[in-house]
Protein backbone atom coordinates (compact mmCIF):
# COMPACT_ATOMS: atom_id res chain seq x y z
CA UNK A 1 0.00 0.00 0.00
CA UNK A 2 1.14 3.51 -0.75
CA UNK A 3 1.62 6.17 1.86
CA UNK A 4 -1.68 7.42 3.23
CA UNK A 5 -2.57 11.06 2.65
CA UNK A 6 -2.81 13.16 5.79
CA UNK A 7 -6.05 15.09 6.06
CA UNK A 8 -4.80 18.62 6.52
CA UNK A 9 -5.31 22.14 5.25
CA UNK A 10 -3.41 23.27 2.14
CA UNK A 11 -1.08 26.31 2.31
CA UNK A 12 -1.79 29.15 -0.09
CA UNK A 13 0.44 29.76 -3.11
CA UNK A 14 2.53 32.92 -2.91
CA UNK A 15 1.21 35.40 -5.52
CA UNK A 16 -1.46 32.88 -6.51
CA UNK A 17 -4.82 34.14 -7.69
CA UNK A 18 -7.79 31.84 -8.31
CA UNK A 19 -5.97 28.93 -6.73
CA UNK A 20 -5.87 30.73 -3.38
CA UNK A 21 -9.60 31.38 -3.52
CA UNK A 22 -10.16 27.67 -4.06
CA UNK A 23 -7.68 26.74 -1.32
CA UNK A 24 -9.60 28.93 1.12
CA UNK A 25 -12.88 27.26 0.12
CA UNK A 26 -11.29 23.83 0.45
CA UNK A 27 -9.62 24.58 3.79
CA UNK A 28 -12.95 25.74 5.21
CA UNK A 29 -14.41 22.32 4.35
CA UNK A 30 -11.41 20.52 5.86
CA UNK A 31 -11.61 22.52 9.09
CA UNK A 32 -15.36 22.07 9.48
CA UNK A 33 -15.10 18.32 8.93
CA UNK A 34 -12.10 17.78 11.21
CA UNK A 35 -13.86 19.77 13.94
CA UNK A 36 -16.96 17.55 13.92
CA UNK A 37 -14.87 14.39 13.42
CA UNK A 38 -12.49 15.18 16.29
CA UNK A 39 -14.50 13.29 18.98
CA UNK A 40 -14.10 10.13 16.87
CA UNK A 41 -10.37 10.75 16.55
CA UNK A 42 -10.03 11.28 20.30
CA UNK A 43 -12.13 8.23 21.26
CA UNK A 44 -10.30 6.07 18.76
CA UNK A 45 -6.91 7.08 20.15
CA UNK A 46 -7.98 6.52 23.75
CA UNK A 47 -9.44 3.11 22.92
CA UNK A 48 -6.51 1.81 20.91
CA UNK A 49 -3.98 3.13 23.43
CA UNK A 50 -5.87 1.40 26.25
CA UNK A 51 -5.99 -1.86 24.28
CA UNK A 52 -2.32 -1.66 23.26
CA UNK A 53 -3.54 -1.68 19.65
CA UNK A 54 -2.29 1.75 18.58
CA UNK A 55 0.90 0.12 17.31
CA UNK A 56 -1.19 -2.05 14.96
CA UNK A 57 -2.28 0.05 11.93
CA UNK A 58 -5.02 -2.41 11.03
CA UNK A 59 -6.76 -2.15 14.40
CA UNK A 60 -10.47 -1.33 14.38
CA UNK A 61 -13.22 -0.67 16.86
CA UNK A 62 -14.35 -4.26 16.29
CA UNK A 63 -10.92 -5.61 17.26
CA UNK A 64 -10.95 -3.51 20.42
CA UNK A 65 -14.42 -4.67 21.43
CA UNK A 66 -13.68 -8.36 20.89
CA UNK A 67 -10.31 -8.06 22.60
CA UNK A 68 -11.87 -6.33 25.59
CA UNK A 69 -14.53 -8.98 26.11
CA UNK A 70 -12.29 -12.02 25.67
CA UNK A 71 -9.78 -10.42 28.07
CA UNK A 72 -12.53 -9.86 30.65
CA UNK A 73 -13.58 -13.50 30.41
CA UNK A 74 -9.97 -14.61 30.85
CA UNK A 75 -8.91 -12.17 33.57
CA UNK A 76 -12.08 -12.34 35.67
CA UNK A 77 -12.60 -16.08 35.04
CA UNK A 78 -16.15 -15.37 33.93
CA UNK A 79 -18.80 -18.01 33.41
CA UNK A 80 -21.50 -17.80 30.76
CA UNK A 81 -23.91 -16.43 33.35
CA UNK A 82 -21.34 -13.83 34.45
CA UNK A 83 -20.95 -12.64 30.85
CA UNK A 84 -24.71 -12.44 30.32
CA UNK A 85 -25.01 -10.26 33.42
CA UNK A 86 -22.13 -8.00 32.36
CA UNK A 87 -23.06 -7.52 28.68
CA UNK A 88 -26.38 -6.45 27.20
CA UNK A 89 -27.37 -5.91 23.58
CA UNK A 90 -29.42 -3.08 22.08
CA UNK A 91 -31.03 -2.39 18.71
CA UNK A 92 -29.63 1.16 18.66
CA UNK A 93 -26.11 2.56 19.02
CA UNK A 94 -23.90 1.83 20.86
CA UNK A 95 -25.55 -1.64 20.36
CA UNK A 96 -23.74 -3.11 23.37
CA UNK A 97 -24.01 -2.18 27.04
CA UNK A 98 -21.56 -3.26 29.72
CA UNK A 99 -21.37 -3.40 33.50
CA UNK A 100 -18.07 -4.71 34.80
CA UNK A 101 -15.03 -3.78 36.89
CA UNK A 102 -13.74 -0.22 36.63
CA UNK A 103 -10.58 -0.92 34.60
CA UNK A 104 -12.63 -2.48 31.82
CA UNK A 105 -15.53 -0.03 32.10
CA UNK A 106 -13.13 2.80 31.25
CA UNK A 107 -12.19 1.07 28.01
CA UNK A 108 -15.83 0.29 27.24
CA UNK A 109 -16.72 3.96 27.70
CA UNK A 110 -14.10 5.00 25.13
CA UNK A 111 -15.42 2.37 22.68
CA UNK A 112 -18.94 3.67 23.31
CA UNK A 113 -17.78 7.24 22.63
CA UNK A 114 -16.16 6.04 19.38
CA UNK A 115 -19.41 4.43 18.22
CA UNK A 116 -21.56 7.41 19.21
CA UNK A 117 -19.11 9.72 17.45
CA UNK A 118 -19.94 7.93 14.20
CA UNK A 119 -23.64 8.28 14.96
CA UNK A 120 -23.27 12.02 15.47
CA UNK A 121 -21.63 12.61 12.07
CA UNK A 122 -23.28 9.98 9.84
CA UNK A 123 -26.15 12.21 8.70
CA UNK A 124 -23.74 14.96 7.66
CA UNK A 125 -21.38 12.84 5.58
CA UNK A 126 -23.24 13.12 2.30
CA UNK A 127 -23.44 16.92 2.55
CA UNK A 128 -19.67 17.09 2.92
CA UNK A 129 -19.15 14.63 0.07
CA UNK A 130 -21.36 16.82 -2.13
CA UNK A 131 -19.29 19.88 -1.19
CA UNK A 132 -16.10 18.08 -2.19
CA UNK A 133 -17.37 16.68 -5.49
CA UNK A 134 -16.70 19.78 -7.60
CA UNK A 135 -13.41 20.78 -5.95
CA UNK A 136 -11.02 18.55 -7.98
CA UNK A 137 -12.56 19.68 -11.28
CA UNK A 138 -12.27 23.33 -10.30
CA UNK A 139 -8.67 22.76 -9.27
CA UNK A 140 -7.76 21.17 -12.61
CA UNK A 141 -9.35 24.06 -14.51
CA UNK A 142 -7.43 26.61 -12.43
CA UNK A 143 -4.13 24.82 -13.07
CA UNK A 144 -4.83 24.76 -16.81
CA UNK A 145 -5.67 28.45 -16.89
CA UNK A 146 -2.95 29.61 -14.49
CA UNK A 147 -0.45 30.83 -17.18
CA UNK A 148 -3.04 33.02 -18.91
CA UNK A 149 -4.51 34.26 -15.62
CA UNK A 150 -1.05 35.44 -14.51
CA UNK A 151 -0.11 37.20 -17.77
CA UNK A 152 -0.94 40.65 -16.39
CA UNK A 153 0.26 39.97 -12.85
CA UNK A 154 3.49 41.93 -13.36
CA UNK A 155 5.58 39.00 -12.11
CA UNK A 156 8.96 38.27 -13.66
CA UNK A 157 9.51 35.09 -15.64
CA UNK A 158 11.07 33.16 -12.75
CA UNK A 159 8.41 34.22 -10.26
CA UNK A 160 5.72 33.39 -12.80
CA UNK A 161 7.10 29.89 -13.21
CA UNK A 162 7.14 29.42 -9.43
CA UNK A 163 3.49 30.43 -9.15
CA UNK A 164 2.44 28.12 -11.97
CA UNK A 165 4.37 25.24 -10.41
CA UNK A 166 2.97 26.06 -6.97
CA UNK A 167 -0.53 26.06 -8.42
CA UNK A 168 -0.07 22.65 -10.02
CA UNK A 169 1.44 21.24 -6.83
CA UNK A 170 -1.47 22.59 -4.81
CA UNK A 171 -3.97 21.08 -7.22
CA UNK A 172 -2.35 17.69 -6.71
CA UNK A 173 -2.49 18.10 -2.91
CA UNK A 174 -6.13 19.19 -3.04
CA UNK A 175 -7.08 16.12 -5.06
CA UNK A 176 -5.25 13.77 -2.71
CA UNK A 177 -6.72 15.28 0.46
CA UNK A 178 -10.20 15.43 -1.09
CA UNK A 179 -9.97 11.73 -1.91
CA UNK A 180 -8.81 10.88 1.63
CA UNK A 181 -11.61 13.00 3.10
CA UNK A 182 -14.23 11.35 0.92
CA UNK A 183 -12.97 7.89 1.89
CA UNK A 184 -13.18 8.82 5.56
CA UNK A 185 -16.72 10.13 5.16
CA UNK A 186 -17.88 7.07 3.22
CA UNK A 187 -16.40 4.82 5.92
CA UNK A 188 -18.69 6.19 8.65
CA UNK A 189 -21.97 4.43 7.70
CA UNK A 190 -20.01 1.31 6.71
CA UNK A 191 -18.35 1.21 10.11
CA UNK A 192 -21.66 1.62 11.93
CA UNK A 193 -23.14 -1.28 9.97
CA UNK A 194 -20.07 -3.38 10.76
CA UNK A 195 -20.39 -2.63 14.48
CA UNK A 196 -24.10 -3.47 14.44
CA UNK A 197 -23.42 -6.77 12.67
CA UNK A 198 -20.54 -7.50 15.05
CA UNK A 199 -22.82 -7.04 18.08
CA UNK A 200 -25.25 -9.60 16.67
CA UNK A 201 -22.47 -12.08 15.95
CA UNK A 202 -21.01 -11.45 19.41
CA UNK A 203 -24.38 -12.19 21.01
CA UNK A 204 -24.51 -15.50 19.13
CA UNK A 205 -20.91 -16.30 20.19
CA UNK A 206 -21.81 -15.72 23.83
CA UNK A 207 -24.95 -17.83 23.60
CA UNK A 208 -23.08 -20.69 21.92
CA UNK A 209 -20.31 -20.62 24.52
CA UNK A 210 -17.63 -19.97 21.87
CA UNK A 211 -16.51 -16.70 23.44
CA UNK A 212 -16.23 -18.33 26.85
CA UNK A 213 -14.02 -21.03 25.32
CA UNK A 214 -11.71 -18.39 23.84
CA UNK A 215 -11.44 -16.55 27.15
CA UNK A 216 -10.77 -19.74 29.08
CA UNK A 217 -8.07 -20.69 26.58
CA UNK A 218 -6.34 -17.33 27.16
CA UNK A 219 -6.49 -17.96 30.90
CA UNK A 220 -5.14 -21.52 30.60
CA UNK A 221 -2.30 -20.31 28.38
CA UNK A 222 -1.53 -17.47 30.80
CA UNK A 223 -1.83 -14.78 28.14
CA UNK A 224 -2.41 -12.15 30.80
CA UNK A 225 -4.50 -8.96 30.83
CA UNK A 226 -3.11 -7.38 27.67
CA UNK A 227 -6.09 -6.86 25.37
CA UNK A 228 -4.09 -7.00 22.14
CA UNK A 229 -2.40 -10.24 23.26
CA UNK A 230 -5.74 -11.85 24.19
CA UNK A 231 -7.31 -10.72 20.93
CA UNK A 232 -4.53 -12.12 18.75
CA UNK A 233 -4.35 -15.33 20.81
CA UNK A 234 -8.05 -15.84 20.10
CA UNK A 235 -8.55 -14.45 16.60
CA UNK A 236 -5.10 -14.21 14.99
CA UNK A 237 -2.78 -11.34 14.16
CA UNK A 238 -4.24 -7.96 13.24
CA UNK A 239 -3.13 -7.01 9.74
CA UNK A 240 -3.99 -3.90 7.66
CA UNK A 241 -6.68 -4.70 5.13
CA UNK A 242 -6.26 -3.66 1.50
CA UNK A 243 -7.82 -0.24 0.99
CA UNK A 244 -8.31 0.29 4.70
CA UNK A 245 -8.67 3.93 5.72
CA UNK A 246 -6.49 5.46 8.39
CA UNK A 247 -9.52 6.09 10.80
CA UNK A 248 -9.87 2.27 11.04
CA UNK A 249 -12.73 1.31 8.76
CA UNK A 250 -13.16 -2.42 8.91
CA UNK A 251 -11.77 -4.06 5.81
CA UNK A 252 -12.28 -7.75 6.61
CA UNK A 253 -14.49 -10.08 8.54
CA UNK A 254 -13.76 -11.84 11.82
CA UNK A 255 -15.13 -15.30 12.56
CA UNK A 256 -16.30 -15.63 16.14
Amino acid sequence: MGKKTEITQIPEVKDGMSINELIKEFNDIVKEWTDIYSPITAARKKTLDSCDMAKKPGSTIKNALLGLIVTMVSDLNMSLEDVKKAITFKDEAPYIGMNTVEKYMEIYESIKAWVLGYVDVKDRCQDFIDKLTEIPGKATEIATNAPSELEDSGLGAMDLMKVVKGTKDSVSKIKNVAEALTDQMKAVPVELTTIMDASKALQEAIESGKLIELGKKCREDKVGENILACYEHSYGKIEPAAGESKDGAQGCCITF
